[in-house]
């Protein structure tokens, strides 16, 4: 984050407490003046995504789906607190019962604070979501397979790569998040 000049750096591959399995896995907040480790804050399951939202100073954390008892989804790490929430995902449509998703490393935010992030599994196809605070809901670009989420700040647009389920040709949409 350049504005607090924080860094933070995901740790997917193993516990707070030490173990391997990152059940939870945690974030570290570097000071960027310092580049000393200033916290370590457990996030979701398998933390696999992140994305920093500067403008409202919050982080977002895809977690990756385990089990029904080590659920994934989105972890939103509050810059200013160092205090975790688990963003509502409840509008998205779910393959599981109840709805548990894993979400993709391909997280961008845009400048007005919108949060693009890419469904892997839990849903019948891969799909993207958009989350404005802390509600999610569907982007619906049709059966397609997701393969990368890149935002411009320049012209304020968001680009999806992605090829059609069980096709061969690459699309690219470009969506206006105003």
């Amino acid at each position: 984050n350049s504005v607090t000049n924080k860094i933070y750096a995901l740790n997917g591959a193993a516990s707070l407490a030490g173990g391997g399995d990152a059940l939870p896995g945690f974030v570290h907040v570097i000071d960027g003046a310092t580049n000393t480790v200033t916290h370590n804050i457990e996030v979701g399951n398998s933390p696999f995504g992140i994305a920093v939202d500067e403008v409202n100073n919050k982080v977002y954390i895809g977690n990756q789906l385990q089990t029904i008892s080590f659920p994934g989804g989105i972890t939103i790490l509050d810059g200013a607190t160092n205090t975790t929430t688990t963003a509502n995902l409840s509008a998205i449509p779910s393959t599981n019962n109840p709805a548990n998703f894993s979400v993709g490393r391909d997280m961008v935010v845009t400048s007005s604070g919108r949060l693009y992030f890419r469904i892997l599994s839990g849903a019948a196809t891969q799909m993207l979501g958009t989350m404005t605070g802390s509600i999610a809901t569907p982007v619906n670009l049709g059966n397609v397979n997701i393969n990368t989420i890149r935002y411009n700040p320049a012209n304020n647009r968001v680009y999806v790569g992605a090829i059609a389920v069980g096709g061969s040709t690459n699309q690219i949409f470009v969506i206006n998040p105003s």
